[in-house]
């Protein structure tokens, strides 16, 4: 299981694609962005990869950031305690959570299309000869109504 989008030319199942928001404590515009306090939290190269190339399509200057964390959850808490911005995946934020007090802006490519996450199931097709893979890919098709 892995987020992002990989390289692979074998068994792939998209199980599902996360909305990446803008989150803050307050209403802010777009234009604002590059003067705030951005907090960001470590990513994996793809996503760092996707962060850059929705930042750049929208701003030519660098983000301003405040902060780096280890953790997603670390980023929410601060965004929370109005430290700055974040931009995380809608998933992070427990449904009690979006509707507290907090801005969130789904977030867009230049041309117009979401900015996504994808959650992908990547194997092996010759293992699907084993039982249990051959099972496992089933079961993630049916609960991710795939078939």
């Amino acid at each position: 299981m892995l987020r992002g989008d990989y390289e692979w030319n074998d068994g792939k199942l998209l199980l599902n694609n996360s909305q990446i928001c803008l989150i803050s404590r307050h209403s802010i515009s777009l234009d604002e962005l590059p003067n705030l306090p951005r907090i960001i939290q470590k990513m994996d190269h793809t996503a760092q990869k996707d962060d850059h190339k929705w930042w750049y399509e929208h701003f030519s200057s660098p983000p301003s950031i405040f902060m780096e964390v280890n953790r997603p959850g670390t980023c929410k808490e601060m965004v929370m305690q109005g430290l700055g911005y974040c931009i995380l995946p809608k998933y992070m934020f427990k449904k009690e959570e979006l509707t507290e007090d907090l801005f969130i802006l789904p977030l867009t490519h230049i041309d117009g299309q979401p900015f996504l996450r994808s959650l992908w199931a990547l194997y092996r097709e010759e293992d699907t000869t084993f039982t249990v893979v051959k099972a496992f890919v089933e079961y993630l098709k049916q609960h991710y109504n795939l078939n």
